[in-house]
Order: C-alpha cells, then sequence, then structure tokens
C-alpha cells in the first residue's frame, strides 16, 4: 500500500491525536515510562503530520520545493523529469519517490518553514509555535523531558499546533488541487473542546504547591488592613479567592482580576484589561517571593502574544521585580489602578 503526502499526514495526525487521547486520559493502572511515552508518541506523530501537510502545500506550488539540491541533482531524479517533460505528461514526484525514494531525502522541517513561511505569507507567531513543535520533539526523541513543568508547555503547544492545522493548513491545502475531509477537521475541534478543561487542570495540578504559596503570601498582605485602608478608605470588604483581589473600601472600589497563562506557566494581575503585575511560576523561589510589574502599560492581550518572557532575561529593562509584599504591592502594583 502506497501513503503519499495528504494520505501519510492524515495517518500521523490520528496517531498523533489517540496517542495524546491516552496522555490526557491520565490512566493510573500504566507505568510513569508508557504515561510519558503517551506524550511523547502525540507530538511525534502531530509533528509529522505537520511537516507532511506543509510538504503537500510546497508540492502543490511544485514538487520539486520539497526537496533538496542534492536529491533533485540526482540522475535518476532528473531523467524521470525530463522524461515526464519530453512526454507531456504531469510530474508525480511523490509516486515515484514512494517506489524508489528510499535513497532520495526531502527537505528538512526547519528548511520546509522557511520556504513555507516566503511562499504562502505566514506570520512570525505560526512559524515561531512550529518551530516550538519541533524543539520539543527533537528533545523528546533524544533526551526526555526536563522539569515538571515542561509537559504542560508541550500540551499548550500542541493546542496551538492543531489550531494551526486546522485552521492554517487545511483551508490552504483545499484551496489547491486537493480537499481535506470535513470530518477530520471536526475531529479536531471535538478533539480540542472535549479537553479543554483537562488541559488546565493538568496544568493547575502540576503547579498545586507553588500557586498555594503564593496565595498565601497575597492572603497574608490582607491581613495588613491599615496600609489597604490609606488607599481606598475605611474597609468594606477586602476578600481574595485566587481568582479576583477585592480591596472595597469607603473611597474606593478595586477589583484586580488573576488571569492565568498556563502556555507561558504564568498568571497575570489585571485591573480593566490593564497588566499591574505578573507572577511567574518558573521563577518560583520559596524563600524569596517576588512578582514582576511592567514599567510601561500592557494590555493583557499584549502578554499573551508575547514570545517570550522577557522579564526573566537579566538585561530586561521592561519589567522590575519586587517582593510580594504590602509595602511593595501598594507603591509599585496598587497604585497604577
Amino acid at each position: 500500500m502506497l501513503l503519499h503526502l495528504s494520505e501519510n499526514a492524515e495517518s500521523s495526525l490520528l496517531i498523533g491525536l489517540d496517542f495524546y487521547q491516552k496522555y490526557l486520559d491520565e490512566d493510573l493502572t500504566h507505568t510513569e515510562i508508557e504515561y510519558y511515552g503517551y506524550l511523547k508518541y502525540a507530538i511525534i506523530g502531530i509533528h509529522n503530520s505537520v511537516e507532511l501537510y506543509v510538504k503537500k502545500l510546497l508540492s502543490q506550488v511544485n514538487d520539486l520545493l520539497i526537496y533538496d539540491a542534492e536529491t533533485i541533482d540526482n540522475p535518476d531524479i532528473l531523467k524521470y523529469i525530463g522524461k515526464t517533460y519530453k512526454g507531456k505528461k504531469k510530474m508525480h514526484l511523490d509516486y515515484f519517490m514512494a517506489s524508489f525514494g528510499e535513497k532520495y531525502t526531502t527537505l528538512s522541517f526547519s528548511k520546509c518553514l522557511m520556504r513555507f513561511k516566503a511562499l504562502f505569507d505566514i506570520s512570525d507567531n505560526v512559524i515561531d509555535v512550529l518551530i516550538k513543535l519541533n524543539n520539543y520533539r527533537n528533545v523528546l526523541t533524544h533526551f526526555g523531558m526536563e522539569g515538571v513543568y515542561e509537559q504542560d508547555k508541550m500540551i499548550f503547544t500542541l493546542n496551538e499546533t492543531l489550531s494551526i492545522v486546522n485552521q492554517k493548513l487545511f483551508p490552504l491545502i483545499n484551496n489547491g488541487r486537493e480537499i481535506i475531509e470535513p470530518e477530520l477537521s471536526a475531529k479536531i475541534i471535538n478533539f480540542l473542546n472535549e479537553n479543554k478543561q483537562g488541559f488546565y487542570e493538568v496544568w493547575e495540578a502540576s503547579n498545586e504547591y507553588v500557586i498555594e504559596h503564593y496565595n498565601n503570601k497575597i492572603e497574608e498582605m490582607l491581613r495588613q488592613e491599615k496600609e489597604f485602608e490609606e488607599i481606598v478608605g475605611i474597609k468594606n470588604n477586602f476578600e481574595y479567592d485566587g481568582e479576583k483581589l477585592v480591596l472595597n473600601g469607603k473611597n474606593k472600589n478595586l477589583e484586580l482580576l488573576i488571569k492565568d497563562l498556563p502556555e507561558k506557566n504564568i498568571s497575570a494581575m489585571i485591573f480593566h484589561n490593564k497588566v499591574l503585575a505578573i507572577i511567574d511560576y518558573d521563577l518560583y523561589d520559596e524563600e524569596n517571593v517576588n512578582i514582576y510589574y511592567p514599567t510601561k502599560d500592557k494590555t493583557y492581550d499584549d502578554i499573551k502574544a508575547l514570545k517570550s518572557c522577557v522579564w526573566r532575561d537579566s538585561n530586561n529593562t521592561q519589567y522590575k521585580r519586587i517582593p510580594l509584599n504590602t509595602k511593595s504591592f501598594i507603591n509599585k502594583v496598587l497604585s497604577n489602578c
């Protein structure tokens, strides 16, 4: 049986989704090696499907675009191309390669993305997600995972990748010579919708101790009522439930929302869509609990769009680190409400 680009991509996608579902089901009867093996094979399968779908798009422009220079210069390949040209036949290099291609190579994933970006005017954000998927695939297949938070980052990269497959790759392929079956698109949508809550719960569970420590520090601050009354007036209601911080006083009412961004392993404190502070779980230090505030106004969408968490850079000047205590919180965070 011959599997060509589209069929091969679909096969890898379905296998990847199957392993991904097994990972998310968290069957505790399996060993730890088996459990994390599901995530590894989910990434391998979905990565392979992306590579093949991108190569399908390149081949729709020109079959030669998916091969490296050494392969194109091979006399057997040139002979086949010349034969189809002279006979005025349509060239089907994928069929040729499926039969005789064990000694030929296609482009690397990174070079595929480079051509894909240029030919189809693909955004940097899409390319960044696919590069991240490629990096995870390389790390997992050779070294495994380091740190309890890495699996959560991989999960969100997988989710972003599946959205790109469905919202970007499928429509582009459908504009060409082939049609992706609607059932396959529906399968991705249903998968993401059915497991949406599970994705968040996996992240929350892996950060449970750290999140609890931050919550305790905030609750401890709230007990310093006199300091907060200087900002909002005599206390009516001060409370914190992990999702919002309420400071209702005689003179002013403030409500700060806590929004989680699991893909970055952070939470943001927000007031009217303005980010007042960042809680970064990657930088957690039990002895010195810190938060980061932006030196210039940032919206929640600004933080979501960041390619990297720049406050983690030692040369960063856009965000300042402060201890999570009452004095710093009032002077650097609440002062911007």
